[in-house]
C-alpha cells in the first residue's frame, strides 16, 4: 500500500505542474473564443487522466500480484502432488481450488492442475472423468504450445490406456509421442520414463525382446542423469521381463541391483515394488516360503509410506500364495482385507481382482453359491471397467480432430531447427577455434623449428671449428714427428757420413787401407739414410697401398712386425672386394699404423689381432691387443696422442670410432666407415691435406 500511495503523490505533483503550464498559456491568449473551448477541452483531459490514474493499478502492483499468484500456484501444486497417491480426494479438491483461482487464463499452471485432477480420477479408476480432464489439459497445452506439459499429458493418457488393455492402438502411440517430444527438448529423465512405459506395453504384449530393449535404453538414460529411482524402476521391469521368460537367475540379478540402488537412495516405494516383484517370481517358482517372506517385506514398506495400492497388491499376493499352500483361512483374511481396502479407495481394478481371489477360495472350501456370486461381481466390475475403452476411443477421435499431429510435427520441426542451428553454430565456432588453434600451433612449431635450425647451424659451425682445429693440431703434431724422425735418424746418419768424407778431404796422407774403411763407413751411412728416407716416404704415402691395396699393405705391416719378435700380429679379412675409395683406404691404413704404433710404444702388448670386414655400404675394422690398456676417461691422455688425429679423420668421413679399454686388461678399437664418403667429407680432406 505504501508503494501505491507514493505513486499517487507523484501523479498529483505532475498534474499540478501541468495545470500551472495551462494557466500561463491562458494568460497569454487574448481572445475569449480561443480560451473557453481550449480550457474546457484541457480540463476534461486533466480530469480523465487523473481519474484514470486513480483507477489504474501501477505496474509494480501488477507485477507483485503476478509473483504472488505464481507462488500461490506453486504452493498448491506442491500440496496436491504430495497427497496425490495417499489421498486423491483431497488432492483433487486442492487442484479444483487452484483452477478456480486461475479462471480463464491460459497458463502452464492450468495444464498442471487439470492433469492432477485427471490423475486423481485415474487413480480411482474413474476413466471417464480422468480422460475428460486429461483432454482439457492437452487442449490448453496445444493452444499455448507448451510441448513439455503436452508430452506429460500424453504419457498419462498412455498409462490409462495400458491399464484398460488398449496397448497397441492407443497406449503405444501416446507413449511414442511423449518420447519424441521429450527427446526433442533434451529432457533426458522424462525421455527415459517414456521409454520405460513403452517397455511395459511390449511386456504386456509378450514381445519380451522389444520390452528389454526399451528398458535397457531407459536404464542408460537414467544412469546418464544419475536418477537412482528411475534406474531401480527400469531394473525391476527388466527382472519381470526375464521372469516371464523363466530366466529366473537373471531376473534375480537385476532385482538385487534395483534393491541396492533403492536402499542407497532410501527409495521406499522402489523397495516395496522390487520386493513385491521378487515375491511374484518366487510364487511363479512355487517357492511359497520365500514368496511369503518378500510379500511381508513389501507390505511393511507399503505401510511405512502409507501406500494403499501396494498394500492391496501385497495382500493379494499373499492370498494367492496361501491358496497354493491350501491354507484357506489365512488366504480369506488377506483377500477380504484387500477387498475392503480397494472399496475404501474406490479402485475398481483391485476390487474385481479381489473378487476373483475370493471366488477361487469359496470354490476350494465347497461354497459354490458364494463362489459364483463373487465370480459374477468380478465379471460385472471388470466389464464395467473395460467398457470405458469405447469412451477412450471417443476422446481419442476428439484429440485427433484438433489436428494435434500436425501441431506436434510443427513443434518438433521448430525444436529440431533450433537444435540444428545451435549445433551448426557450435560446429562453426569449433572449426574456427580449431583453425586458430592449429594456426597458432603451426606458428609456434615454425618458430621452434627455426630456433632449432639456428641452434643446429651454430653447433655444426662449432663442431667444424673444433674438427678443423683438431685436424690442424694433429697435422702440426704429425709434422713435428716427421721433423723429429728426420732430425734424430736421418740427420745423425748424414752427419756421420759427412764427418767421414770431411776427414778424407782434410787428411791427404791417410793410408789407403784406412781411407777405404772410412769411405765404406760413409757409404754405409748414406745407404742407411736412403733406407730411412724410404721408410718415412712409405709412411707418408705408402706405395704398397696403391699397388696391392689394403689387404697387401696389411700383410706387409704384419710381416715386418712379426720379424722383430717383440709383437705377434695376426689379421683376418672378410668380404673385401675390388678397390676401395682412396680416402677410406688411406684412412684405414693410417688407423692401422696408429694402432700398431700404440701397441708397440704405449700398450707393451705381445699380441695384436686385426679384423677387417666389408659389408654392402660400410667397412669395419676391429683391433684387439693384450697390452696394459689405459683409462678412457683420461682426456688429457687422449688429446695428447695420435688417437685424436685418427678420430678426427674418421669422423670427417661420417664414420665412427669406439675405444674400449681398461687398465691392465688390454684395448679394443672398433672403427666403422661408409664405403662412399659424402662430398663434404672429401672437400674437408682436400682442405686439410688428408
Amino acid at each position: 500500500m505504501l508503494c501505491n500511495v507514493r505513486v499517487l503523490q507523484l501523479d498529483a505533483g505532475i498534474m499540478r505542474n501541468h495545470i500551472k503550464v495551462v494557466f500561463r498559456w491562458f494568460r497569454r491568449k487574448p481572445f475569449i473564443f480561443v480560451k473557453i473551448p481550449a480550457g474546457v477541452l484541457i480540463l476534461a483531459a486533466i480530469f480523465y487522466l487523473f481519474f484514470y490514474q486513480l483507477e489504474k493499478p501501477s505496474e509494480n502492483e501488477s507485477s507483485l500480484n503476478k509473483i504472488t499468484d505464481i507462488e500461490l500456484y506453486d504452493s498448491l501444486m506442491h500440496k496436491s502432488n504430495s497427497i496425490l497417491y495417499s489421498d486423491p480426494d483431497s488432492a483433487r479438491f486442492v487442484a479444483h481450488h487452484a483452477l478456480g483461482l486461475i479462471g480463464e487464463q491460459k497458463i502452464p499452471h492450468k495444464i498442471i492442475f487439470l492433469n492432477i485432477v485427471g490423475a486423481c480420477y485415474h487413480l480411482e479408476v474413474d476413466y471417464k472423468n480422468a480422460l475428460n480432464y486429461y483432454f482439457q489439459a492437452l487442449s490448453v497445452s496445444i493452444e499455448i504450445q507448451d510441448s513439455m506439459h503436452m508430452a506429460q499429458v500424453h504419457n498419462n493418457i498412455g498409462v490409462l490406456n495400458m491399464e484398460v488393455g488398449n496397448y497397441k492402438d492407443a497406449a503405444l502411440n501416446h507413449f511414442i509421442t511423449a518420447k519424441n517430444i521429450f527427446n526433442a527438448n533434451d529432457q533426458t529423465r522424462f525421455y527415459a520414463i517414456a521409454l520405460n512405459n513403452i517397455g511395459l506395453v511390449f511386456k504386456e504384449l509378450r514381445n519380451y525382446e522389444k520390452a528389454a530393449e526399451n528398458f535397457y535404453l531407459a536404464l542408460y538414460n537414467f544412469e546418464e542423469k544419475d536418477d537412482k529411482n528411475g534406474m531401480s524402476a527400469a531394473l525391476t521391469n527388466l527382472a519381470e521381463t526375464y521372469a516371464n521368460q523363466e530366466k529366473y537367475s537373471r531376473a534375480f540379478e537385476y532385482l538385487n541391483k534395483a534393491i541396492v540402488l533403492s536402499e542407497s537412495d532410501q527409495y521406499i516405494f522402489g523397495l516395496c515394488k522390487s520386493y513385491q516383484t521378487k515375491a511374484n517370481i518366487y510364487l511363479m517358482m512355487e517357492d511359497h516360503i520365500m514368496a511369503l517372506n518378500y510379500y511381508r517385506k513389501s507390505l511393511s514398506f507399503a505401510e511405512k509410506i502409507n501406500h494403499p495400492y501396494q498394500k492391496i497388491f501385497s495382500n493379494l499376493g499373499m492370498a494367492k500364495t496361501f491358496i497354493q499352500q491350501g491354507r484357506q483361512e489365512t488366504a480369506f483374511a488377506h483377500a477380504r482385507e484387500s477387498l475392503d481396502a480397494a472399496i475404501d479407495i474406490g479402485h475398481s481394478v483391485l476390487q474385481y481382482e479381489s473378487y476373483e481371489v475370493l471366488s477361487i477360495l469359496y470354490e476350494q472350501v465347497g461354497e459354490f453359491e458364494k463362489s459364483l456370486e463373487y465370480f459374477r461381481k468380478h465379471t460385472e466390475l471388470k466389464d464395467e471397467v473395460l467398457n470405458q475403452i469405447a469412451l477412450h476411443q471417443i476422446y481419442d477421435l476428439e484429440i485427433k480432430s484438433l489436428n494435434t499431429k500436425t501441431r506436434y510435427q510443427e513443434l518438433e520441426l521448430i525444436s529440431k531447427e533450433l537444435t540444428i542451428q545451435q549445433k551448426r553454430n557450435q560446429l562453426i565456432f569449433s572449426v574456427i577455434a580449431f583453425v586458430l588453434a592449429m594456426t597458432g600451433i603451426y606458428f609456434v612449431y615454425l618458430n621452434y623449428r627455426n630456433r632449432q635450425r639456428v641452434r643446429m647451424q651454430e653447433m655444426t659451425i662449432k663442431l667444424n671449428e673444433k674438427k678443423s682445429h683438431a685436424s690442424i693440431e694433429a697435422e702440426i703434431q704429425e709434422r713435428k714427428r716427421i721433423g723429429q724422425e728426420l732430425h734424430d735418424c736421418l740427420g745423425q746418419m748424414l752427419s756421420v757420413a759427412g764427418m767421414h768424407i770431411s776427414l778424407l778431404q782434410r787428411k791427404k796422407d791417410i793410408p789407403e787401407q784406412h781411407k777405404d774403411k772410412l769411405l765404406a763407413t760413409a757409404m754405409h751411412s748414406v745407404e742407411e739414410a736412403f733406407a730411412e728416407v724410404r721408410n718415412i716416404s712409405h709412411n707418408l704415402a705408402p706405395i704398397l697401398l696403391s699397388e696391392k691395396g689394403l689387404s697387401g699393405a696389411l700383410k706387409n705391416l704384419s710381416d715386418k712386425v712379426n720379424q722383430g719378435g717383440h709383437l705377434r700380429m695376426t689379421y683376418e679379412i672378410y668380404g673385401l672386394e675390388g678397390n676401395l675409395n682412396t680416402l677410406v683406404e688411406n684412412t684405414l691404413f693410417r688407423a692401422m699404423q696408429e694402432i700398431l704404433n700404440n701397441a708397440i710404444k704405449h700398450s707393451k702388448a705381445s699380441v695384436l689381432c686385426i679384423y677387417v670386414t666389408q659389408r654392402a655400404n660400410e667397412i669395419n675394422l676391429m683391433a684387439e691387443d693384450n697390452g696394459k690398456g689405459f683409462d678412457t676417461t683420461n682426456f688429457a691422455f687422449l688429446n695428447g696422442s695420435g688417437l685424436t688425429y685418427m678420430k678426427t679423420r674418421i669422423e670427417s668421413l661420417n664414420g665412427s670410432i669406439h675405444i674400449d679399454s681398461t687398465p691392465m686388461r688390454g684395448t679394443i678399437i672398433n672403427i666403422l666407415l661408409p664405403l662412399n664418403p659424402t662430398a663434404n667429407a672429401q672437400q674437408f680432406h682436400k682442405r686439410t691435406g688428408g
